[in-house]
């Protein structure tokens, strides 16, 4: 189990600290509403889309998406909807991409891509990022993408997600730090939890990739409130202390706690808000046909 520090919303917040968690809340709180109903749509099979769920994730996307500048070059996969979600996708346009099914669905694969552009990126000011799982590291995508990062030093960020699930082999093994220090990448930790803490960490690395024109990588710690299939019957792919239906770790509950009354009120205007969203780009999307697959 990923121990809770919420180092960033436990200090006091100043009115642009306060400010900017209101706006993270309000994202967090759309998010994890899109993602309930993609996943419903989804194992109703009402709407063709290649969606992973987000549940428990919603800080390290919103983070994420903020701690990136609007031209780097983000690599998304099927459980990234909330990264460009904050990054100013419409929400009509992500579930019409999810239609296409044309998205890369392993982490891994999208490793090495966003390394070889970030190579084409050098001296542009602009970086190439990539968020997956821990279950990348059993892959020799991952170890060849991160080779050759170090050696071209070239200016990407890497954004690992460890979420508790034990089907992994890599879990509980892996010296992160060490392995990616002798590669050439520097090496982040970060409570996946606390919204204001991954956005400070993804934006210092981000930088520092940018500035150096060097490898970053951001290892964000959490627990994922939902399966990692959720299409059809979900497997157990968690141990059981680590599955609650409550979400005892819940990167919501956190930020709302953080800004007091206000942050209940602000979490229901955000929910109204979400609905009307979603209702609106779901009609678009059902009135119109899914994409032909691209290859």
């Amino acid at each position: 189990m990923v121990e809770p520090t919420r180092g960033l919303l436990l200090r006091p917040l100043d009115a642009e600290r306060r400010a900017r968690l209101e706006a993270r809340l309000a994202s967090m709180v759309r998010l994890r509403y899109f993602d309930e109903q993609l996943v419903a749509l989804q194992q109703k099979e009402s709407v063709g889309l290649s969606h992973g769920s987000v549940g428990g994730h919603e800080a390290i996307a919103v983070g994420l998406g903020a701690g990136l500048a609007l031209d780097d070059l983000f690599f998304p996969g099927p459980r990234d909807a909330g990264v460009n979600l904050e990054r100013g996708e419409a929400l009509r346009s992500w579930i019409a991409s999810s239609r296409r099914l044309h998205q890369v669905r392993s982490g891994a694969a999208r490793i090495p891509q966003a390394v070889g552009a970030a190579w084409g990126l050098k001296a542009s000011g602009r970086i190439a990022a990539v968020a997956f799982g821990l279950a990348a590291y059993s892959t020799g995508d991952f170890h060849a993408a991160c080779q050759l990062a170090g050696r071209w030093q070239v200016p990407v960020l890497l954004v690992c997600r460890e979420d508790g699930t034990t089907r992994w082999e890599a879990r509980g093994k892996v010296g992160l730090e060490p392995h990616l220090a002798g590669q050439g990448l520097r090496y982040w930790r970060v409570d996946g939890n606390d919204v204001l803490a991954v956005e400070a960490t993804v934006r210092e690395a981000a930088d520092r990739a940018r500035r150096l024109s060097c490898p970053t990588f951001v290892h964000c710690m959490t627990v994922r409130a939902g399966h990692l299939q959720t299409s059809g019957e979900a497997p157990v792919d968690r141990h059981p202390d680590e599955r609650s239906p409550s979400l005892p770790i819940d990167p919501i509950h956190w930020a709302a706690q953080a800004l007091g009354p206000a942050g209940s009120e602000l979490r229901q205007k955000a929910e109204k808000l979400a609905k009307a969203d979603f209702d609106e780009a779901l009609r678009h999307a059902e009135s119109r046909p899914p994409s032909e697959v691209v290859d």
